[in-house]
């Protein structure tokens, strides 16, 4: 398949890759080519013309909590601990039941794909029957990514909490049961290190070695959460060391906000290969901070996007990246040294720099998967330029679902799902 359109990427976070009028070939979902001419080898394939409309990577989700999309837009008079008590948990509960969590999660996922993210990673809740069906799910729609079922033994209210013994033997039934998945992968998932006992946390390190898993959880988002995490582990050197210690920091680990870390947690972030998820919009609504991204990019920390609903308000990765630019020059007001995110930078994040977690992921270059959208700008270009920066750049700041015309994902396309 060869297609055809006004293509923009990253290779690096710097720059952008432009190629007006040029053309991208797959092959078994794969980027074969991306250039201003068809090679001579595949001058024999058709082409999918989109003339005159971008063509992008599509966007990478690294975090966000499948259960609380029907809360969007509630609770946010709160700060995070008392957002959990009052809201999230009571929700979640619900998730034991089939018919209830099947139609949430429906809207869900079909609202991911609607907003152009081709690649999701999802906390789910603690029920191991309705986290089975998100992944089923997400398999039936054609969205790749990871889904987790949520581990609590302490911390949480009694409706939830589960049995450490149980908690750990139906995670490994679920790895068992998705190990060999090809596009819907599972990934451990602790929710924080305060609701999980040091032997869930251990157990979950063991298992996720021996089932080679990725890693999901939260670290450093509020500081009542890191004054409570230095009680409740007071033999850890810091919050990231509770992690460590329990075998849970590699580069095979996603850990959202990283607001407040410590200089020394920023180092074990890097050596280790962790991957911090940024989340601006649910950092702010739930009055969290700011997340010192430049700085941690600068350090040589691997960095995404993350929406975090229902602590962020939005579905959209192309709304994070508003957002995230926004709060970055906020932060530049306070401490100039660090610099601001750029276009490119914010999109590299919500691409390629996301999509490395997966593997080659968000990006046109040889060997990438294939997963891209085609946008039609026409009504934000009211210039009839064909600049593409600029083209992008209207479409980030202005545009939205509406301008998405076609979505790919591993070189398949992919409609929205009309599952209601």
């Amino acid at each position: 398949m060869i297609i055809k359109g006004d293509i923009i990427y990253t290779t690096e976070k710097g720059s952008f890759k432009q190629i007006p009028s040029g053309y991208i070939g797959t092959a078994d979902g794969r980027v074969t080519f991306a250039g201003a001419e068809i090679p001579e080898a595949f001058r024999n394939e058709s082409v999918t013309d989109y003339s005159g409309r971008l063509v992008m990577p599509g966007f990478c989700d690294l975090h966000t909590h499948a259960p609380q999309y029907e809360n969007i837009g509630r609770g946010m008079d709160l700060t995070l601990l008392p957002w959990l008590e009052t809201l999230t948990f009571p929700t979640e509960s619900r998730y034991g039941e089939r018919d209830y969590a099947e139609k949430r999660y429906r809207r869900a996922v079909a609202d991911v794909i609607r907003q152009g993210t081709t690649r999701a990673v999802f906390f789910a809740t603690t029920h191991l029957n309705s986290t089975q069906m998100l992944i089923d799910m997400m398999e039936e729609a054609g969205l790749c990514g990871l889904a987790g079922k949520v581990n609590m033994d302490q911390n949480c209210p009694g409706y939830l909490v589960e049995d450490t013994d149980v908690s750990l033997a139906e995670t490994r039934a679920f790895a068992e049961k998705n190990k060999d998945n090809v596009h819907v992968k599972p990934i451990v998932s602790p929710r924080f290190a305060p609701s999980c006992t040091p032997r869930l946390l251990k157990g979950l390190g063991e298992l996720a070695a021996e089932y080679d898993l990725p890693i999901q959880s939260h670290i450093n988002e509020n500081m009542d959460e890191i004054n409570w995490v230095a009680e409740l582990f007071p033999e850890a050197q810091n919050y990231a060391d509770v992690y460590r210690q329990n075998g849970l920091l590699n580069s095979q680990t996603l850990m959202a906000h990283c607001i407040h870390m410590k200089p020394e947690e920023t180092r074990m972030f890097v050596e280790n290969g962790v991957m911090a998820v940024h989340c601006p919009h649910s950092n702010a609504n739930i009055a969290s901070g700011m997340m010192p991204v430049k700085a941690m990019m600068a350090a040589g920390m691997r960095v995404g996007l993350g929406t975090d609903f229902s602590g962020g308000n939005a579905v959209s990765i192309l709304k994070t990246m508003v957002l995230a630019l926004q709060v970055s020059k906020l932060r530049y007001q306070m401490h100039p040294e660090e610099g601001f995110l750029k276009l490119s930078e914010a999109f590299f994040l919500g691409t390629k720099g996301g999509g490395s977690f997966f593997g080659k992921v968000g990006s046109f270059e040889e060997g990438y998967a294939f997963d891209a959208l085609v946008v039609d700008d026409s009504a934000l270009n009211r210039e009839g330029g064909n600049d593409l920066e600029d083209r992008l750049s209207r479409f980030i700041y202005a545009g939205d679902d509406r301008n998405i015309v076609q979505r790919y994902i591993d070189g398949k396309p992919v409609a929205v799902p009309d599952w209601d």
